[in-house]
């Protein structure tokens, strides 16, 4: 199932789209299918991004919602990245379908939430990334370090988008304090999180070594919320990367994620922190 979810991701963008105009003209699915001379499911499960949506069919939606240019074009434009490859596909080689998929489901995201012991890959700097990359049990060859550390760069793109996801990041002392390449490595990457808290979209807080114990003290998890409102758990372990999808697993992540707020330091605490952290450096 995981291995079909890029694709999955792609239609159901398209179809979140269509079904959006469709509401607009207070039409039902079958209503248009009809109008059409399709059959009544048809347009049902384009927008469910069930069916991959045809070229010509389209352009007949388009022309039947009587759309302005502009925005048939952004249609056309979701068709074309449905039917594409993703960017990462001359990395797929080096990254397991799992991964893959999560780079798909992130550029869908309207809001991204992230637990981890350490700082979050779409945070990180090239060489803390590298290092964390090198640590890794298996050997691997610089070559395929310099091209992961490639993917977790161009992941990053997605927070500085025109319609980019809304980021929140829960981090551990413990993982601000680890040191991960060593004091140059940690000074550039503190810095860059103190550089990342000034976005508009992104939000940063650390849980205290005074807090003890939490909900999510041994597990890493990010919480997606995509466009059509689906909520997705993430997991990276050490055996492969999981995906939680049932109602009462993402709400368990939702409670831990609220808990962990809850208890972490505000944004101008998490910042004194940081700086705390990074001045300890010099």
């Amino acid at each position: 199932m995981v291995t079909s979810r890029t694709s999955e991701v792609r239609r159901q963008r398209l179809g979140a789209a269509l079904r959006e105009i469709r509401r607009r003209t207070g039409e039902s699915s079958e209503a248009v299918g009809r109008a059409l001379g399709w059959h009544s499911t048809t347009v049902s499960r384009y927008e469910s991004g069930r069916r991959s949506v045809k070229r010509e069919h389209l352009k007949e939606l388009i022309s039947y919602y009587r759309l302005e240019q502009e925005e048939g074009e952004r249609l056309l434009t979701l068709w074309r990245l449905a039917a594409e490859p993703s960017w990462w596909y001359p990395y797929r080689d080096i990254i397991p379908p799992e991964y893959a998929a999560l780079i798909d489901l992130e550029s869908d995201a309207a809001t991204i939430r992230d637990y981890s012991s350490v700082v979050p890959g779409l945070l990180q700097t090239p060489d803390y990334a590298r290092a964390l990359i090198s640590s890794g049990q298996q050997e691997i060859s610089e070559d395929e370090i310099e091209r992961r550390v490639e993917v977790r760069m161009q992941r990053q793109h997605v927070l500085s988008k025109p319609d980019a996801p809304r980021f929140w990041a829960v981090m551990d002392e413990a993982g601000l304090r680890r040191d991960i390449g060593g004091v140059k490595v940690m000074r550039e990457q503190l810095n860059a999180l103190l550089e990342a808290m000034k976005r508009e979209r992104v939000t940063i807080q650390v849980v205290p070594f005074s807090v003890g114990a939490h909900p999510a003290t041994a597990s890493n998890f990010m919480l997606l919320e995509l466009s059509n409102h689906k909520s997705i758990v993430y997991l990276e372990t050490v055996a492969g990367d999981l995906y939680l999808e049932s109602d009462g697993e993402v709400q368990l992540c939702y409670t831990a994620f609220e808990h962990m707020i809850g208890t972490a330091l505000d944004r101008a605490g998490s910042a004194k922190l940081i700086s705390a952290i990074l001045k300890e450096l010099d």
